[in-house]
């Protein structure tokens, strides 16, 4: 390999960033002004008379930065802020241009060097080098200094040339022999196929981290297949005048090797027989450095371990292999506590204490808590925010016969109160669920709940505009018993904040079904989101998602009509929190939080005053739904890295509409759904993403295109409309009910 993949950044070069107390000699100083005076010579022709060339006397230690740009003679390579993150010189950026014209604030400074901008020259053309490219010319004769502000313009033009082709690529043993000749037979056709997807790779750019990642791919391919002590070397060979590589690689697998002892180190409290069931091999079986990491990565899961490292120790280069697992155990008592808000929601809390190791075994205890106050929620007109409440405490048990499958067994007490759909209730129940772990984040989760409700409050008396009064009575206390099927799959870059990808969401449930209770809800429900990451650039990525969903109400739950009688009401009341709903932040964004879809307004009476009556909107759901989002993820020009934009498009809608919704009294058509994909609503709009250490901090803007009059006109006309009062052409609406802002933590899907 020629010098220039192998020279070293001198210390000269290296970047000094601003205020380091290393300060270049005053003749460097010196010659550099004459360097950067000669250059700007060049173009004192062609500049303004405020940005054209000045006397040497002109460019000081006062001197700072204006903006850096680049210029490509042979087209872009690499992105502007790749090209900035190698150099010593910045420039301001948005916000530091904002505090520039804010009183009482001092903007920082961004001073010019000429001897950093000679040692930038040297550090773009070596970071080229090493990306491939033999012999780029980089300079800045286009640079400009502003004399009336002192600021200098730096302008960077680049040349890189033609790239370095990787031409051919072979595999040799230390003696010169092929190195296929070193395997067995039962391996010789996995090596050759592998070979074969590397060699493949001839007639792409090579950078020197090509190629020390396609050594790095040989060696983890032989230890991954059982060669424990295997070596790799790299030889490359570089064509300055054709501009190609030839890269050899030197393969010496070693002996293949199969485990005969597990060393477990470090662990007090947590027995050895914990650690040792969840590593995915035992004495005997070959060696896999891939296995050995998902051991490590099994150790983490369980949270008892601050460090959990694998390794092979040293010893012989033979066919028996020690391993090794060094382990520092982290305290297994936490306490933790997070708020969030959210517009339509408000303020909440949440908070636990967690022990990682109870009565031994890996066991986990936790007791928990959420608050949901609905403090300063901003809901639109007509709604108002949910309260709730609630505890837990949780047993999970990590090893169910085999280390891929866990078991939760969980306690709860609920209470809540949604004015919104009318429901106010306490529950308490249990929860059993038992989780298969395929990797990482993909899990299959069967569950199993049984819950005693009890509805709360007082309703006051509700009227209704088809039925009369609907006074307040006391609804009847009630069960559920829902098994639950659901997974987490798909494949995606990053789990937390994912750009490359996708993930599948499906989920079947069934209530009162497989355990009959007195007063049970019956149904059967399923639904399934699909959401995909597409990167378009580095800085922009495309995200969809499908969304799709029904419910069956079977037995004494067919009838989802509710009328003026108890019996329907009970039904209505004990179907709000199953059925499906639209819009909010992460759904269709142009409506609020569940008011997509058909809805119906009601006037409430005081009892005890009964003069004094309010209008309210109360969402109907629907027995399916059918949602799609697309959104385009982008940079924001002038922010920093956290800030990122965002454009979207929403539609999707709750069925039945309202045209023909079963609970608007229409039961001659409750067992039908009736999709109809004219009825979807579309929302459109944009917003802003910043990242934080617990997630994105997201505001969104969305804007409602083919809204419905109930969309935008006040509960009370609509309650008017609906006692065919008024007309619907009397109903006055507002451009401005056609927006809705939202603001949340987290990804918007």
């Amino acid at each position: 390999m020629p010098d220039v993949f192998r020279t070293r950044m001198p210390d000269v070069f290296r970047p000094r960033m601003p205020g380091s107390s290393a300060v270049p000699s005053l003749a460097c100083r010196a010659l550099a002004l004459l360097i950067i005076a000669g250059t700007l010579q060049m173009t004192a022709g062609t500049l303004p008379a405020a940005l054209a060339q000045v006397p040497l006397s002109a460019v000081d230690g006062e001197t700072t930065v204006r903006d850096i740009s680049f210029k490509f003679v042979d087209g872009k390579t690499f992105e502007e802020d790749a090209l900035e993150n190698q150099i010593w010189h910045k420039e301001p950026g948005f916000w530091d241009k904002v505090m520039r014209i804010l009183p009482f604030v001092s903007m920082p400074e961004f001073p010019f060097d000429p001897v950093e901008l000679q040692k930038d020259v040297s550090r773009l053309r070596l970071y080229y080098q090493r990306n491939g490219f033999l012999s780029p010319s980089v300079d800045y004769p286009a640079s400009q200094v502003d004399t009336s502000a002192n600021k200098i313009r730096i302008l960077f033009t680049i040349q890189h040339g033609p790239p370095l082709i990787i031409q051919d690529v072979g595999f040799y043993d230390p003696e010169g022999n092929y190195a296929v000749s070193g395997f067995a037979d039962a391996l010789r056709d996995d090596w050759i196929n592998f070979r074969d997807d590397v060699t493949l790779r001839s007639g792409i750019r090579y950078t020197e981290f090509e190629g020390i990642r396609l050594q790095d791919e040989i060696l983890t391919w032989l230890k991954n297949s059982g060669f424990t002590f295997a070596n790799v070397d790299r030889d490359t060979q570089v064509d300055a005048t054709a501009n190609t590589v030839d890269l050899r690689f030197i393969v010496d697998p070693g002996p293949r090797g199969y485990i005969s002892e597990i060393q477990i180190e470090g662990n007090e409290s947590v027995e050895r027989n914990v650690v040792l069931r969840e590593l995915p091999f035992s004495v005997g079986d070959r060696f896999s450095a891939e296995k050995l990491t998902d051991g490590q990565q099994e150790l983490f899961s369980l949270g008892l371990f601050r460090v959990a490292v694998s390794d092979v120790p040293e010893q012989p280069r033979d066919s028996t292999v020690v391993v090794r697992y060094q382990l520092r155990e982290a305290n297994p008592r936490n306490l933790s506590a997070q708020t969030g808000y959210a517009l339509d929601e408000g303020a909440n809390l949440q908070g636990g204490w967690t022990h990682r190791n109870f009565l031994g075994g890996a066991r986990t205890f936790t007791a928990s808590g959420i608050v949901n106050s609905g403090f300063a929620a901003r809901r639109a007109a007509g709604l108002e925010a949910t309260r709730e409440f609630g505890g837990s405490v949780t047993i999970q048990q990590p090893y169910l016969f085999n280390r891929k499958l866990s078991g939760l067994f969980t306690p709860f007490y609920e209470w809540q109160d949604n004015p919104t759909q009318q429901i106010a209730y306490q529950e308490a129940g249990v929860r059993a669920a038992i989780i298969y772990t395929i990797y990482n984040f993909r899990t299959v989760t069967l569950q199993y709940s049984i819950v005693r409700s009890q509805p709360l409050g007082d309703r006051g008396i509700i009227e209704l505009p088809h039925t009369g009064f609907v006074m307040d009575e006391d609804l009847d206390i009630y069960n559920r018993s829902v098994v639950t099927l659901s997974a987490n799959l798909g494949n995606v870059d990053d789990y937390i904040r994912p750009t490359s990808g996708f993930l599948i969401r499906p989920q079947l449930e069934m209530g009162g079904q497989l355990v009959r209770m007195q007063d049970d809800v019956e149904y059967f429900k399923s639904r399934l989101e699909l959401v995909g990451y597409l990167p378009i650039t580095e800085e922009f990525n495309l995200t969809g998602r499908l969304y799709a969903g029904r419910i069956w109400p079977t037995g004494s739950s067919r009838n989802q009509a509710p009328d003026d009688s108890i019996s329907g009401v009970q039904t209505e009341f004990r179907f709000d929190r199953i059925r499906f709903y639209g819009g909010g932040a992460n759904d269709v964004r142009g409506w609020p939080n569940t008011l997509l879809g058909s809805k119906f307004a009601y006037r409430r009476v005081d009892p005890t005053d009964t003069l004094r009556v309010d209008y309210a909107f109360e969402p109907n759901g629907g027995l399916g739904k059918l949602a799609a989002n697309v959104e385009l993820r982008t940079p924001l020009p002038f922010f920093g890295p956290a800030w990122r934009g965002a454009v979207f498009v929403d539609m999707g809608q709750v069925f039945p509409t309202a045209e023909n919704d079963s609970l608007l009294f229409d039961k001659e058509r409750v067992s039908s759904v009736g999709f109809d994909l004219r009825d979807l609503r579309i929302g459109v709009g944009g917003g802003l993403r910043y990242q934080t250490l617990v997630g994105y901090i997201r505001l969104d803007l969305a804007y409602k295109v083919n809204p419905t009059i109930e969309d935008l006109a006040s509960p009370e006309e609509i309650w008017r409309l609906q006692r065919l009062e008024i007309d619907r052409s009397d109903i006055e609406t507002n451009w401005r009910d056609r927006f809705r802002l939202h603001l949340s933590i987290g990804q918007s899907f």
